[in-house]
């Protein structure tokens, strides 16, 4: 069996800091700290609301699309601007990619939903017989993706995963395993989400958004608040990503996947964060000194992890943990890449981005979790998870370029 290293050469990032790495890096490492989330007015259907969220900031869609769209739901808009940022920050062209046989992985919890949404209204206003006929096409899951392998001329892997909120994590572990085992050279992967007024409700209606900003891994949190993003990293074996000199970012080292039912959660063999967080770290046979957690401020799903990363904590000794949900929200699909991405900015910069809003820590002995302001470390070794409502759990080990 084949096992060739994945390096991370490029990534791409839009969500509520803006676009870029470099809105992102400032989102994550500026001082004071601020976070991205802030009110936001949706319309349902008999009233406009305002909730806490993190928006995308206004953008030009033109800017990322190289041919022109008559319509492009705004998750699909996402996914352009997060898939040409990481093409451009990995120095790579259209022909590159189409040369190299690149696959594309993008991972979405709630899909095209404001298309879905548009439909539906006017389905129910009008009937079926005035339904606008562009819409139905771009209401599918998997449109993005198509629509994507279209712009860029790519006939080979793209497989759209649809996991709720570890859709993006799945999306990227996937594109390693088939680098690692040579069935590529080269995968664009990530997540994308962009929830709508009726997710808004229906998270609402749950009792699982809070009212005031989310308190990741804090013993009074209340629920977590939405946030719209895109994250797409550029994967590539790593002879290949050195023979183009490409710049190496980061290496993918590894990666576990467990599930668990909601009952079993008292069990720490049983805990589904802990199991792929060892799963993970044992691809490689060394500890982490940085967990990037997927804690957003949840009840139940916090005080999983909680117990997961303590477990872990205490057979590896010196780590580092923080949780960026409370600077740009719970971004579902994407949030998993989107903390591929914290990592990264971690591991280059020396600097780990606080969990803000955590007075108090669920329980005791205390985490080390970064508070406050950045904190100062050189990391080497980063774990990433990514945790869904529904028991399943993804952590994926980051390491420092050698």
């Amino acid at each position: 069996m084949k096992n060739r290293r994945v390096a991370i050469t490029g990534m791409g990032i839009i969500c509520g800091a803006g676009a870029g790495r470099e809105a992102f890096g400032d989102a994550l490492l500026s001082t004071p700290m601020k976070s991205c989330v802030e009110y936001v007015k949706f319309f349902d259907a008999s009233r406009a609301t305002s909730k806490l969220a993190a928006e995308v900031p206004e953008f030009d869609i033109k800017e990322y699309i190289e041919t022109e769209k008559g319509y492009l739901d705004r998750t699909t808009e996402l996914a352009f601007a997060g898939t040409s940022l990481a093409l451009e920050d990995a120095n790579l062209s259209r022909q590159d990619i189409q040369k190299a046989g690149a696959g594309l992985f993008l991972g979405t919890a709630f899909g095209n939903h404001g298309t879905i949404a548009a439909f539906l209204d006017d389905l129910f206003a009008k009937g079926p017989r005035f339904v606008k006929p562009v819409l139905f096409p771009h209401a599918y899951s998997n449109t993005t993706i198509s629509m994507l392998a279209m712009e860029y001329g790519l006939n080979g892997w793209h497989v759209n995963f649809s996991s709720g909120g570890i859709s993006g994590a799945a999306a990227i572990l996937n594109a390693f395993d088939l680098i690692r085992l040579g069935r590529l050279d080269m995968a664009l992967a990530g997540g994308v989400d962009s929830p709508t007024g009726m997710v808004f409700l229906g998270l609402d209606h749950r009792k699982l958004l809070s009212a005031s900003p989310c308190r990741p891994f804090d013993a009074n949190r209340d629920g977590f608040n939405p946030g719209e993003a895109c994250a797409v990293v550029v994967m590539e074996e790593m002879s290949h990503a050195v023979a183009r000199g490409a710049r190496i970012m980061a290496e993918m080292l590894g990666g576990g996947f467990h599930s668990m039912l909601p009952e079993a959660a008292a069990g720490i063999q049983d805990n589904a964060v802990y199991r792929a967080m060892k799963s993970a770290l044992a691809s490689h046979g060394k500890a982490a000194d940085l967990i990037i957690a997927s804690a957003n401020g949840s009840r139940i799903r916090d005080e999983i992890e909680w117990k997961a990363i303590a477990a872990l904590a205490a057979e590896v000794g010196d780590l580092r943990v923080t949780s960026v949900k409370s600077i740009l929200g719970e971004t579902f699909g994407a949030e998993g890449p989107l903390q591929v991405a914290t990592a990264i900015e971690c591991m280059l910069s020396g600097t780990i981005p606080p969990t803000l809003n955590l007075d108090r820590q669920l329980d005791t002995p205390p985490l080390p979790i970064v508070t406050g302001e950045p904190a100062s470390l050189r990391c080497k070794l980063g774990l990433v998870n990514s945790f869904d409502d529904g028991g399943s759990a993804i952590s994926i080990l980051m390491g420092y370029p050698s």
